[in-house]
C-alpha cells in the first residue's frame, strides 16, 4: 500500500531497514557468534513461527531455508555443520540450559525479549541489535530530509519509542 501511495504522489519510497550483512558486520565484533546466531534464530524464526507468521509450513523445512537465505548468503560466518537444525538444538540446550521445544514457553519468549531488563544476556543482544538498526534508520532519515521537506516513516512500536527523542532532535535540526 505504501509503495502504491508513494508512486501515486510521485514520492520515492526508501527501505530504512538495515541489511543483514551490515548488521552482522557491526554485531559480530561485540558478541560471540553463537550467542548472536541463537538470538537471531529465536527472534526471526522461532518466535514468529510460534505466532503462526509462517502458516502451517513444517519448522524443519523453514529452518533449512532461512539458515541459507538469512545467514549464509548475507555473510554470517556459519560452518557447514553449524547450519543444521541439530546444531541449533545443541546450541539452545547449551545456552538456555533446557532442551529446545517448539512451543510457547518462558524459555522461548522471555529469555529473548529485548524489552526485558536485568541480567538477561539475550535481551541485551536484542537491544544492541535494535540500536544498530535504529542508528542506520536515523542516518537514512537524516539523508532523506536533506532532499525532502517531509518523510513518512513506518516501523515497529519498539523502534518508535526508542527513536522518538532522536527524531525530535533531527527534525528540529532540519527546521533551522
Amino acid at each position: 500500500m505504501l509503495k502504491y501511495l508513494s508512486d501515486q504522489a510521485g514520492v520515492p519510497l526508501r527501505n530504512g531497514d538495515t541489511p543483514d550483512s551490515l548488521e552482522f558486520r557491526l554485531m559480530l565484533p561485540r558478541y560471540p557468534k553463537d550467542d548472536l546466531f541463537l538470538y537471531y534464530m529465536m527472534e526471526r524464526l522461532v518466535v514468529p513461527y510460534l505466532n503462526k507468521a509462517y502458516g502451517e509450513r513444517p519448522f524443519e523445512e523453514l529452518y533449512a531455508r532461512v539458515v541459507d537465505a538469512w545467514f549464509v548468503k548475507p555473510g554470517f560466518p556459519l560452518r557447514t555443520e553449524e547450519q543444521h537444525l541439530a546444531y541449533f538444538r545443541q546450541l539452545y540446550q547449551e545456552k538456555v540450559g533446557a532442551p529446545f521445544v517448539l512451543e510457547v514457553n518462558e524459555n522461548n519468549f522471555e529469555r529473548f525479549d529485548y524489552a526485558n531488563g536485568g541480567d538477561c544476556r539475550f535481551c541485551e543482544i536484542g537491544r544492541s541489535s535494535k540500536m544498530v538498526r535504529d542508528s542506520v534508520l536515523l542516518s537514512r532519515l537524516d539523508e532523506a530530509l536533506d532532499h525532502h521537506d517531509r518523510v513518512l516513516v513506518t516501523f515497529g512500536h519498539g523502534h518508535a519509542l526508542a527513536l522518538e527523542p532522536a527524531l525530535r532532535q533531527l527534525i528540529a535540526k532540519k527546521r533551522r
